[in-house]
């Protein structure tokens, strides 16, 4: 864990709640990097980010959401960031955002060496270190062994998808006592790792390598498993747009949905 990451999350936001107070910073600006609808605070808070990684580390390469690839010098260590993954949440004044950042020693998905997911409401931190473990807050945690598909909380990602892909997952979902879809999926992966969701589910391949970066990393180190619709393991890289299909579970989840979902 870098303290100096955990207070630069901290500082932003404390920035974006201020920004909460400002109708300015909740209107639309333009389209970021992916195509996406731009809120003024998405710009501010990236801005904060990216100048603090800036000032503090040498030869450097951040791809963030809004505005894709920048760098400083000959970049060595490569971080991912999301400024606020909920925006739409936070438009309407659902409290459910988070920022995310990942840092890796090259721009793949297989060098992610620590993940980094604040709460942007609770002011709760998700982090992981690859090989050592995850933890919220001070606390480690652990993804939910369940048994019982009747117990299953599942998240599945379901706007602007397609009709082959609800036909896809349709027997798993109308099977399924109790569906989420909260709108913060960096939040939701971390909801993932400490047990309060079974899983999280997105074959629409739209998800975003911004959208799950540090997530990934955290789910992994609580062991759990970050798969894609063939059941391999998810890889991406870093430094690049990049949209796929995850299955985020436990193995005991895996065993239970797998039937479902052939």
């Amino acid at each position: 864990m870098e303290n100096y990451i955990i207070e630069l999350l901290r500082d932003t936001r404390n920035l974006i709640l201020d920004l909460l107070q400002d109708k300015q910073a909740l209107h639309y600006t333009g389209k970021g990097f992916y195509g996406d609808k731009t809120l003024r605070i998405d710009l501010l808070a990236e801005k904060n980010i990216i100048r603090g990684l800036f000032e503090h580390y040498s030869n450097i390469a951040v791809f963030s959401e809004e505005r894709g690839l920048v760098k400083k010098g000959e970049p060595k260590t490569f971080f991912i960031l999301d400024p606020i993954d909920g925006s739409t949440n936070i438009s309407r004044k659902i409290p459910f955002a988070s920022i995310s950042l990942a840092k890796a020693s090259k721009n793949h998905s297989l060098s992610l060496e620590e993940g980094y997911v604040i709460d942007l409401f609770s002011g709760d931190i998700y982090w992981a270190v690859k090989g050592e473990g995850a933890w919220k807050n001070n606390q480690k945690i652990h993804v939910r062994e369940v048994h019982d598909f009747e117990d299953l909380v599942l998240s599945f990602q379901l706007g602007k998808g397609s009709l082959e892909y609800f036909n896809r997952i349709k027997r798993l979902l109308v099977s399924l006592k109790h569906v989420r879809n909260l709108g913060s999926v960096a939040l939701e992966l971390c909801y993932v790792a400490e047990g309060k969701l079974d899983g999280l589910i997105d074959l629409r391949g739209l998800i975003r390598n911004v959208d799950i970066a540090a997530g990934h990393l955290i789910v992994e180190e609580a062991g759990g498993l970050f798969l894609d619709d063939n059941f391999r393991r998810v890889e991406y890289f870093l430094d690049r747009p990049w949209r796929g299909n995850i299955m985020v579970v436990s193995l005991s989840t895996l065993k239970l949905i797998k039937s479902k979902i052939l």
